[in-house]
């Protein structure tokens, strides 16, 4: 038996991956899968669901709404307030990370409740093909980072904070091991050559 709900279409139309939302609400993300594919109930995570998308019940549950209401109700939840911080690199991959920010951009309704979240725009091509040069990246610094997950990493390039994008491959008490997809290529960093390491939460391609 299926139990039909919208969990996929409102996770990619934010584009968030099933173990952020997951985490989030506070479940194994094989069980979020199951949800969203409608082979079990939502049941108890519903209310947690609800707060996370900042929707009504039936607006997640329901297979059978107005799309023109739901995309009217998905625009009113953005504010034009999320710092864009970082310029590109010329000579160097990753972004440069200034303390004041260079500009804002549409602040995505996950992140509302989050002070410290930025963005900034993807720059080069090592991550390919998760993520595309120029693309928007929604960044979430208060989560912890995990294997798997996708990151930006502050590190000290002759005494200037540059921002990398890695994904997480490995983690000791004492050291990170990261990871480029274009090549595919793993780094090894010790805690003490990373100055803060922020999780990516989200994309934004087109403007």
């Amino acid at each position: 038996m299926k139990y039909p709900n919208r969990l996929h279409s409102l996770r990619t139309s934010r584009g968030l991956a099933q173990s952020y939302i997951s985490s989030a609400i506070g479940i194994a993300q094989p069980e979020y899968s199951k949800m969203e594919r409608g082979d079990r109930k939502i049941g108890s995570h519903i209310n947690k669901l609800c707060d996370f998308f900042k929707l009504e019940i039936d607006e997640i549950v329901s297979t059978q709404f107005d799309p023109n209401h739901y995309i009217q109700q998905i625009k009113n939840k953005f504010k034009e307030d999320l710092p864009l911080f970082g310029m590109p690199r010329l000579n160097g991959e990753g972004i440069q990370i200034q303390k004041q920010f260079v500009s804002h951009t549409v602040r995505p309704d996950y992140l509302y409740n989050v002070n410290d979240s930025y963005s900034c725009f993807m720059n080069g091509e090592e991550m390919l093909p998760r993520y595309n040069h120029g693309e928007l990246l929604y960044i979430n610094p208060d989560l912890k980072a995990e294997v798997g997950d996708y990151v930006l990493v502050h590190i000290n390039v002759d005494n200037i904070v540059v921002g990398i994008f890695r994904k997480v491959f490995d983690i000791t008490d004492r050291q990170y091991k990261l990871q480029t997809l274009n090549p595919s290529k793993t780094e090894t960093f010790k805690n003490s050559e990373i100055v803060a390491i922020h999780l990516i939460v989200g994309t934004r391609s087109k403007f």
